[in-house]
């Protein structure tokens, strides 16, 4: 799918990670579980930025994002 104007690559992103089409929706729902995920392992929520390599992580914690 190419990726709506709105969700630029952080759609693209999703849908690689999951290997499928997604809809806006399931695209916000995909990064909404990432960031409780992270939350619930780190105890803040996850600032999701990248890397210089590409690597996505949190911004406040340098960690890697799943």
């Amino acid at each position: 799918m190419i990726a709506c104007t709105r969700c630029g690559h952080w759609h693209t992103d999703a849908e690689r990670s999951l290997d499928k089409n997604l809809s806006c929706t399931e695209v916000k729902q995909y990064w909404s579980r990432i960031r409780n995920e992270h939350n619930e392992l780190y105890g803040h929520l996850a600032q999701i930025t990248t890397d210089d390599s590409g690597t996505l992580v949190c911004f406040k914690c340098g960690r890697k994002l799943k």
